[in-house]
């Protein structure tokens, strides 16, 4: 049967046909260049940005691989960064992917800058995927209703939504006085934290370092600080290993190269009791680092310091607001005004696959529970667990860096 349509109506419909997407893979070191392009284009927040993250995976040690789509142009429309894992096993490979940086960041994204473009970027991540016969992958902290994943769960055999980390904001009004940098409560409970401070009979100052000389000149100060309050309370701290610390240094020269970098301190009796690291981030500005003295605490110094560096930032018109950083506390709470909601997916080749996983976390959340409640009863179990904590976070902060190498993506059994 004919089409009804002669050779020169054909050859115009072949001509206006719109061209689909190309999806390419690569890694992050060669597809870095149109990522960024990206990134900057779609406003993607600092550290998760193609050229914060290019430098941290390169001190780290980390591959990261690059799921890219381009129009007929050759612009970059949409890209994902996945931290790809393989493992051979005599049956075929397995495969678990995650987003870069995961458990790092504040944010990630799956940027698509259309509908089109995130149809393109699941297929690219799920194709890349169902190469192995086995795999798995977690995409953390995305917007809710992300569409990208909204597609790779129409991709996937198996799908797992929760609500993930929300992150905390504080957004100004156009028309400021000087009573709308914080609640009523907030600003009550900093001009009494400063009262008591006066009255304390301690030599206390704040000060705000903007150039960059002096920021990283007294960035040593605030990771000493920092792995002492996370010793102090027991608690793991990323930045305890060598090279999670050398890509948190190398972070804050390049925000300070940038002139986006900032350092608050607070210093009681000359020494440092507190401190905030900040960067600017187009109208936003972004908490990077922030820690107080054990020996400070009564002072409540965190109180002190936010409440004068709010107001800093509150006086600017073009600041307009502060992102808090993943994960509410009573204190952010007390700021903030908004929060960010973010979901967490993880995409299974097999159902199979899923309930084994279920059941395996199941287990352990039941063991961390009866651990819980065996330490909340028993003062001895409460302090050998804070020992256990501080000698893991101890071990971490000694033991000697790691040079040259990668992360192994490859695991051969």
């Amino acid at each position: 049967m004919g089409t009804g349509l002669g050779t020169t109506e054909v050859a115009r419909a072949t001509a206006h046909a719109p061209t689909p997407p190309t999806v390419r893979t690569g890694d992050l070191a060669e597809l870095g260049e149109p990522v960024a392009r990206l990134h900057d284009l779609a406003g993607v927040p600092l550290r998760t940005h193609a050229r914060d993250l290019l430098a941290w995976a390169r001190t780290v040690g980390q591959d990261v691989t690059v799921v890219l789509v381009e129009d007929e142009t050759g612009a970059p429309v949409a890209a994902a960064l996945l931290e790809v894992r393989v493992r051979r096993t005599p049956v075929g490979s397995l495969v678990s992917a995650r987003l870069a940086g995961h458990a790092t960041l504040d944010h990630q994204r799956l940027v698509a800058l259309d509908d089109e473009a995130a149809r393109a970027l699941a297929g690219g991540i799920h194709d890349l995927l169902a190469e192995h016969i086995a795999w798995r992958c977690e995409l953390e902290l995305l917007p809710v209703g992300d569409p990208v994943v909204a597609e790779l769960r129409r991709l996937s055999p198996f799908a797992q939504t929760t609500a993930d980390d929300p992150t905390p904001q504080v957004i100004w009004p156009t028309e400021r006085t000087e009573r709308t940098w914080a609640a009523k409560k907030t600003r009550q409970r900093t001009r009494t934290a400063q009262r008591r401070a006066d009255e304390s009979g301690r030599d206390w100052s704040v000060t705000r370092a903007t150039e960059a000389s002096e920021v990283l000149a007294a960035l040593p100060a605030t990771l000493d600080l920092r792995l002492e309050r996370e010793l102090e309370l027991g608690r793991s701290d990323s930045l305890a290993d060598s090279r999670q610390r050398a890509a948190h240094v190398e972070l804050c020269e390049s925000l300070a190269a940038r002139g986006a970098l900032e350092l608050w301190q607070l210093h009681v009796d000359g020494a440092l009791g507190a401190y905030l690291l900040a960067a600017r981030d187009g109208d936003i500005i972004r908490l990077v680092d922030g820690r107080i003295h054990p020996d400070a605490e009564d002072l409540s110094p965190g109180v002190i310091l936010h409440g004068h560096a709010l107001q800093a930032w509150h006086a600017d018109p073009s600041i307009t607001g502060v992102d808090l950083g993943r994960g509410l506390t009573n204190f952010k709470r007390s700021l903030r005004t908004q929060d960010i909601d973010s979901e967490a997916t993880v995409l299974w080749s097999h159902p199979a696959l899923a309930r084994l996983e279920q059941q395996r976390a199941a287990a352990v959340e039941g063991a961390r529970s009866a651990l819980r409640d065996a330490r909340d009863r028993s003062p001895t179990v409460a302090r050998a667990v804070h020992a256990g904590r501080r000698a893991q976070t101890w071990a971490r902060a000694h033991r000697p860096a790691v040079t040259g190498g990668s992360a192994a993506h490859q695991d051969a059994s």
